[in-house]
């Protein structure tokens, strides 16, 4: 797959498409939220808003992805679903829910 990427030179043009991909959330009209995280269950893709201010050092960004992760798990767990979760912590207030063939999760920073 990936020969056919390149051959076609495919590749190039998706990593050009990721590379201009970043967006904010205040620039799709949600500015009080830090980073946010979309995931659409039926097509099994991502999206998510570029890393800015708290989330641009490594160690800040490795706790967001440890939150969204918890929260993923805890979510899905198949002893007690979730459809609805609140999350706060010291650096992350975190709200996340399920829709029926969505998981859409927000972050905004306290």
């Amino acid at each position: 797959m990936f020969q056919a990427l390149q051959k076609t030179n495919s590749l190039s043009a998706i990593n050009e498409a990721l590379n201009k991909a970043d967006y904010s959330p205040s620039s799709i009209g949600i500015p009080d939220v830090r980073h946010f995280l979309y995931k659409a269950k039926s097509a099994a893709q991502f999206t998510s808003s570029a890393r800015l201010q708290p989330y641009v050092g490594e160690e800040p960004q490795r706790r967001l992805h440890e939150t969204y992760l918890q929260l993923q798990n805890r979510m899905h767990s198949t002893l007690r679903p979730l459809k609805l979760i609140y999350y706060a912590e010291q650096y992350e207030n975190v709200l996340g829910w399920v829709r029926v063939h969505v998981l859409k999760q927000i972050c905004g920073a306290s």
